[in-house]
């Protein structure tokens, strides 16, 4: 038994590393941030784009305007890195809009938004196409049913127009978190060590 909550301790620790990775990166990695956003491209729960697409402003990030059209909220947003050459474990985010949390790969691939908290955070809501001119001229309001508009904003990346990089966006993906999944590992190994124990003993009779 002391090895079991040994091994519970350890895998505790290794998950809160886990969920505070976004807030413990170095700074000057690369970071993708969620934001809102105004007139905008519309798309579906799974979506791509490059870094070629990106507004370059004179002053701060490079960005990029999406609308959700998909019909559906989306619950969480899961950003994913498609170049294979991108360097591991150099990806962080921020959430300004939409969801109360985000986390990034261990690996540096993807980036994840979720939960909710309160009215000022449920999620991206479902508008139209026909939306984004009301938005364009009342960009306060939102027509369509909860706030359809957000935008990516990208800080710290190796931008080269030779090699652009690559991205593709997913709503309501429903995998579980890092943390969660060596919690439940962690129980069913109890279970199974609890129960070897309480099995009885098979003997031989004569």
């Amino acid at each position: 038994m002391k090895i079991l909550a040994a091994i519970f301790a350890l895998v505790l620790l290794a998950a809160s590393a886990g969920v505070a990775q976004a807030d413990s990166v170095p700074p000057g990695d690369p970071k993708i941030i969620l934001a809102g956003a105004g007139n905008s491209t519309g798309v579906g729960e799974t979506f791509f784009f490059g870094s070629d697409d990106f507004q370059t402003p004179s002053e701060g990030n490079p960005f990029i305007d999406f609308q959700n059209v998909s019909g559906v909220n989306f619950d969480s947003l899961t950003i994913t890195i498609l170049n294979a050459a991108f360097p591991d474990g150099a990806l962080t985010c921020g959430v300004t809009a939409f969801f109360s949390s985000c986390t990034a790969d261990p690996n540096g691939k993807f980036v994840t938004y979720f939960g909710e908290n309160g009215d000022n955070f449920n999620g991206i809501g479902s508008g139209s196409p026909s939306s984004e001119l009301l938005a364009f001229f009342f960009p306060r309001f939102d027509f369509e049913g909860g706030n359809s508009h957000f935008q990516l904003q990208f800080v710290g990346f190796p931008l080269d127009p030779n090699n652009p990089i690559e991205f593709e966006g997913q709503a309501n993906v429903t995998t579980p978190e890092p943390s969660v999944a060596l919690l439940c590992s962690v129980g069913l190994l109890g279970l199974a060590v609890f129960n070897k124990k309480l099995r009885p003993v098979a003997t031989d009779r004569a």
